[in-house]
């Protein structure tokens, strides 16, 4: 099918021409639909495309040449938007639907009508007979499987696979994009098989939840602070950069390298790189190693340290239990190259609200399930308060909180909070 597709682009070998190999046009025409789907002794799955670039190839051929063009299929499965409407206007152009599976394809004639020809030999299931049909050229829907290298990606991800090979979802309906693995997203027929407009927006949902990992922040004069992996000497880096408004680079916040992340052991609880807009512009960013907290100014200068005395949080055997439970079952590779520290890092994450106080998310637990303590500063980093909460502060506007939780079935929701300060 590839190669009929090849051969009718017009930027094709044949200019567009739909030709045999001894040049001429074929006079007869049959596609064969589900080669290797639908099939126990192959792929059980439907690979979803076949049917509708089968009808393509057959108005094509049909206006090209002229050709008869015969369809043998299982089911024709149209079930996308117009699809069916398609359908019907391929079988008003007289074109052949022979609904059965087809046994054999060969070239030995038993008839005058049959020499020189390739004989396609199959069931009519309408009909309830066995018909031989002779053609000049035939074209196989194969089945869409899964790349050949795809066992080596999952080992190196420590991604899931399904029965056929496909990379497997966090869930098929709620979460089709998800893997499991945070950072690592699907899209397409990596997936599993299916056509271009459902692969587009797939791949639109996939990188809006890359996005959300790494949000860019815009400063009041349109500067854009964002992050992005780069390959330095054979190291993979992630640099969290300043950008003007036409994204070129004012120059570069952070640079920290993350090759453990692909090879090597891995920290679970590591905080890669976290950055927030402050007062006046400022950038702050945070230390993967201290309780430190970065502040730089509009034009890249350092220019203070929010720092904090704290008590080490110590991982327990629960922490690590609750931490693998959230990692694939078949994720042996990253399960033996995670080490876990004796203690958490100082802090998870932090906000800025629209006073520019900072709250700084700790390891150190609350009363209630999922609860952490916030370390708060004030605008110029002077440390003021804590407090618990449970829930990831995302969004401070208007004196509300918005941050995300779980609900009892784990299911993450929005809640929104007033806030009152005293």
């Amino acid at each position: 099918s590839l190669e009929l597709e090849r051969m009718i682009s017009s930027t094709g070998p044949t200019a567009g021409q739909v030709l045999l190999k001894d040049g001429s046009t074929p006079k007869g025409v049959a596609i064969i639909h589900c080669v290797g789907s639908r099939d126990e002794n192959y792929h059980e799955y439907c690979s979803r495309v076949c049917c509708m670039y089968g009808l393509k190839h057959a108005h094509l051929v049909k206006e090209k040449t002229g050709a008869d063009v015969y369809q043998m299929y299982i089911d024709m499965r149209c079930f996308g938007k117009g699809y069916e409407e398609f359908y019907k206007r391929i079988s008003d152009e007289d074109v052949h639907f022979i609904r059965g599976k087809v046994a054999q394809v060969t070239d030995i004639a038993i008839t005058d009508e049959e020499k020189d020809k390739l004989v396609v030999v199959c069931e009519d299931t309408l009909l309830g007979a066995l018909i031989r049909v002779p053609v000049d050229m035939v074209v196989l829907s194969v089945a869409m499987e899964p790349r050949a290298d795809a066992d080596n990606i999952a080992k190196l991800f420590g991604l899931k696979q399904d029965k056929d090979g496909f990379f497997e979802e966090e869930h098929y309906k709620l979460d089709p994009m998800s893997t499991g693995i945070e950072g690592i997203f699907l899209a397409g027929c990596c997936q599993g098989p299916k056509d271009i407009p459902d692969t587009v927006a797939q791949a639109i949902g996939a990188a809006a939840k890359a996005l959300a990992l790494t949000i860019p922040l815009f400063d009041t004069q349109g500067n854009i602070i964002g992050q992005q992996l780069v390959t330095v000497e054979d190291k993979l880096m992630r640099e969290v950069r300043k950008y003007d408004s036409e994204l070129n680079t004012l120059f570069t916040i952070a640079s920290i390298d993350n090759t453990n992340l692909i090879q090597g052991k891995i920290n679970p609880f590591q905080v890669i790189v976290f950055y927030q807009i402050g007062k006046d512009n400022t950038i702050l960013y945070s230390s993967t190693e201290d309780y430190e907290i970065n502040v730089m100014n509009s034009e890249g200068k350092l220019v203070r340290k929010i720092l904090k005395d704290y008590d080490p949080v110590k991982v327990t055997e629960e922490d690590k239990e609750e931490f693998l439970e959230r990692v694939p079952d078949l994720a042996g590779p990253i399960k033996d190259r995670i080490e876990f520290p004796k203690v958490f890092p100082p802090y998870q994450n932090f906000t800025v609200d629209e006073e520019w106080r900072l709250y700084v998310r700790t390891f150190e637990k609350g009363k209630e399930d999922g609860e952490f303590f916030f370390d708060v500063f004030d605008g110029d980093g002077r440390y003021i308060a804590e407090f618990p909460f449970k829930g990831d502060i995302r969004v401070w506007k208007k004196k509300r909180l918005y941050a995300i939780d779980e609900d009892e079935d784990g299911y993450q929701i929005l809640r929104i909070f007033s806030v009152l300060w005293k």
